[in-house]
Parts: C-alpha cells; sequence; structure tokens
C-alpha cells in the first residue's frame, strides 16, 4: 500500500536508520505533551469563567466533560478517517484543530461558543491521541515507542494547571 509506505520512514536499524523517526517520535510525545496540557489547563480557570459568564455547577461540569465526550465520540470515525486519509494527514489537522479552539477558549465572548471551543478541542484531542499514535506506531518497530507519549502525556497533565494559573494571574 503506497499511503502506508508513505507514512512509514524506515525505523531506526533499517537502512543506517532514518533521523525522520527520530524527529518523527520527537514531535508525536510534544503533541501528547501540548494536547495534555490545554486539556488540563482549564481547571485553575474554572473560577474566573464561573464569574465572567454567570455559571452555575452544572455549566462547569459540562465545560469539563465537553472535551471528554468529543474525544470518545470522534475516536473511532478518527481510526477509520486515519485509515482513508492517512494517519499523518489527520493528525496535521488535528493539530491546528487544537490550536484554533484554543484560541477560541482564550477569547471566548459567551459560555455558549466556550462550550463549543471546548468540544471542538476534544474531537482535536480525540483525532490525536488516535492518528498521531497509529503514524508513530506505524512508522516505528520499537515496542517502547509508546512509554514516550504517555510519560509526555502525564507530564502535561501535571504541568497544565500551574501553566494556565501562571497565565491568568499575569495576563488575566
Amino acid at each position: 500500500d503506497n499511503a502506508a509506505d508513505m507514512e512509514r520512514p524506515p525505523a531506526a536499524g533499517e537502512a543506517g536508520g532514518d533521523p525522520r523517526v527520530g524527529r518523527l517520535r520527537l514531535l508525536v510525545y510534544a503533541l501528547a505533551l501540548l494536547s495534555s496540557v490545554l486539556q488540563s489547563a482549564i481547571a485553575p480557570l474554572l473560577p474566573a469563567y464561573q464569574e465572567r459568564f454567570q455559571l452555575g455547577s452544572v455549566q462547569v461540569a459540562e465545560l469539563l466533560a465537553a472535551t471528554g465526550v468529543a474525544a470518545l465520540v470522534i475516536s473511532l470515525p478518527a481510526g477509520a478517517l486515519s485509515d482513508r486519509f492517512g494517519a499523518r494527514v489527520l493528525t496535521l489537522w488535528s493539530g491546528w484543530l487544537l490550536v484554533a479552539s484554543t484560541l477560541g477558549q482564550a477569547f471566548a465572548p459567551s459560555f455558549a461558543f466556550l462550550l463549543m471551543t471546548r468540544f471542538v478541542f476534544g474531537l482535536g484531542y480525540g483525532i490525536v491521541w488516535t492518528s498521531a499514535l497509529t503514524w508513530l506506531t506505524r512508522a516505528c518497530d520499537d515496542e517502547t515507542t509508546m512509554t514516550g507519549t504517555i510519560t509526555a502525556s502525564g507530564f502535561g497533565c501535571i504541568a497544565g494547571p500551574a501553566f494556565a494559573g501562571i497565565l491568568a494571574q499575569y495576563f488575566g
């Protein structure tokens, strides 16, 4: 299959090792880190959103749940889309989806818009965790490849609230 061959650079042991595999691994790990930072960054912002948009506890819960619900909804279709269009293409588009939705969240003029951008972020998040890992797995014949994504994601979940708290404190 030509599409799969184009997504799979030679593994480190093949043809003297391809530096593209190392770069791909690093970039997917960075995407896992960034997506997790952005996913968890909402935690310290919730009181400000609650005050700004006069939210009740159910609406705050909706903000928290929107990303997970969207990721759940998109995960299976993302796998099929990844097979059809290629994991690389889907990963790159999902990265841009994360960027656009994060900017939307930063400048949300209303609760409805904020909730929509959280849902869109969840779509990008779910696609990243489907297509990026597919791309990485196809490119690397190393069983330890996935450990870096989990480590990066875990660190991102820890760093996200601190990162957002500092930014919110200094920039509002």
